[in-house]
């Protein structure tokens, strides 16, 4: 029988994740949103607003564009933007991007470590069902 509550486990992975992340993105000079531009332009060029729908949900009042963090990877030569206004990964950047990748990969193996596939299927539906639970008990307070 576990000794914590969910809730334990739950902020501990959630911040244990965030930190990871933030670490293996840091050793690379990069922020999370600039590795979310870089993984969207992987998938296919894309201009500024492209950009901006396609990281909506991810902006806000604080952060209305991903423009400043594009700026950045442009100047350090990770991203191009071509005649048309599309930017497009570099060589170098494609590159660090697949490199990068591989990383994140690495450590996501990692942290679901002997759970094996039936394991990480049963736990991502349990985690489902609590989420929806979660979210059933505030909407029957409303």
């Amino acid at each position: 029988m576990t000794t914590k509550p969910l809730g334990y486990y739950l902020t501990h992975i959630h911040n244990g994740l965030e930190q990871n992340f933030a670490a293996l993105l840091g050793a690379r000079d990069l922020t999370r949103r600039s590795w979310q531009i870089l993984n969207t332009l992987r998938q296919e060029p894309a201009d500024r607003a492209g950009l901006d729908r396609a990281l909506a949900h991810f902006l806000d009042d604080q952060e209305p564009t991903v423009e400043p963090h594009v700026a950045a990877l442009v100047e350090r030569g990770w991203v191009r933007v071509a005649a048309d206004g599309r930017y497009t990964p570099t060589d170098l950047g494609a590159n660090e991007t697949r490199a990068v990748a591989e990383l994140i990969d690495g450590e996501r193996a990692a942290v679901v470590e002997g759970l094996g596939p039936d394991g990480y299927d049963t736990l991502v539906r349990l985690l489902q069902r609590v989420s929806d639970n979660v979210d059933a008990v505030a909407a029957h307070r409303r």
